[in-house]
């Protein structure tokens, strides 16, 4: 992957303010309209991160699992084994 630096301006955008990405690096990076993207400030600069949407609990991990209807009740798996 080149590398490409290239001077950028603010513009306003209602209350906010945004950067336009060109569509040059837009398909360098293989990114979409509506790519989302973390944000953060390191050693005095704006790194933008591809979001990853990662599960906060076991509930919200499984939250998609299609049912198999095989388990109606609490699993006993036996006595507990310690060493």
């Amino acid at each position: 992957m080149s590398s490409i630096n290239k001077p950028v301006r603010l513009v306003g955008l209602a209350k906010s303010k945004a950067i336009r990405i060109s569509r040059e690096i837009l398909k360098q990076l293989n990114l979409d309209d509506r790519q989302q993207f973390d944000l953060v400030i390191k050693n005095n600069a704006i790194v933008l991160l591809p979001y990853r949407n990662q599960p906060r609990d076991i509930h919200e991990l499984f939250s998609g699992w299609p049912d198999d209807g095989q388990r109606e009740h609490e699993l006993d798996w036996g006595q507990s084994v310690v060493n």
